[in-house]
């Protein structure tokens, strides 16, 4: 696929950060009719700091698209965004319509097989293909079928590890295997097996610690001993707190 240019990266994203915030506070004051129409009320005008509204898709019936993703996912060297809709309980991505009509709404998609409830979501690639995969709420993983049959959704192979919900799915190489693991729920990782790959009893989970509700789960080096921690911000338990990458010997031990 293609590069995208850095600056394209900061547009988009720029523009879906300033679209979720702009239409909150409007969204939150009203109901029924007015909260239907609430997306339209300052699309294109530019708000107090000079932002403009730009929306890609209104959520008239509150099904609540709490995560998104963006990635070029058709290699044309815009980014698009694949997004999930918590109480909708599915997933879409959303095609950029290029830089012409990227201030309008965005029509061109897919919607995949259904989850459920989902929270948040994920990206990475998960079967070592070079494809960008998509994570559903940690436990339902949508492989990427490639290029040629990208836009039919019932080529996305679902494979589900779990069917409760786990928080802030993270895609990183735990074990330093070369192979991209699956963080979920910032307690519990499952490792990509060597073949396989697409059914998910040959994802073997191992578990890192307690956590119930985390917010953010960021794989970084804390400490500066060249291995990677797990950076965990959680609201009922623990609070603000990281797992210390205990080496390659113990990696698959509790952290």
């Amino acid at each position: 696929m293609k590069r995208v240019k850095p600056s394209r990266a900061k547009t988009i994203s720029g523009l879906i950060l300033i679209t979720v915030s702009s239409l909150a506070c409007t969204w939150a004051q009203g109901n029924g009719e007015d909260r239907k129409n609430a997306w339209k009320q300052n699309v294109g005008k530019p708000g107090p700091n000079g932002w403009r509204v730009n929306v890609i898709q209104p959520d008239p019936t509150d099904h609540g698209p709490d995560g998104f993703n963006y990635h070029d996912w058709d290699g044309d060297g815009d980014l698009d965004v694949l997004v999930n809709f918590e109480e909708g309980g599915y997933s879409r991505l959303y095609f950029n319509p290029g830089q012409k009509k990227i201030r309008g709404l965005w029509t061109d998609f897919i919607e995949f097989e259904k989850h459920g409830k989902c929270e948040d979501s994920g990206i990475g690639d998960l079967d070592q293909d070079g494809d960008i995969d998509y994570v559903a709420n940690g436990g339902h993983v949508y492989f990427n079928p490639g290029a040629k049959n990208l836009r039919d959704p019932a080529k996305w192979k679902k494979m589900t590890l779990f069917r409760n919900e786990a928080r802030n799915p993270v895609v990183s190489d735990v074990d330093g295997d070369g192979l991209s693991d699956l963080i979920v729920g910032a307690k519990a990782w499952y490792k990509q097996p060597l073949s396989g790959k697409h059914y998910a009893a040959n994802w073997k989970r191992r578990e890192l610690g307690e956590a119930i509700w985390p917010m953010n789960c960021i794989v970084t080096d804390m400490d500066g001993d060249g291995k990677k921690d797990i950076l965990v911000q959680e609201r009922r338990k623990q609070g603000l707190f990281y797992y210390r990458n205990p080496g390659k010997e113990k990696i698959e031990e509790r952290w």
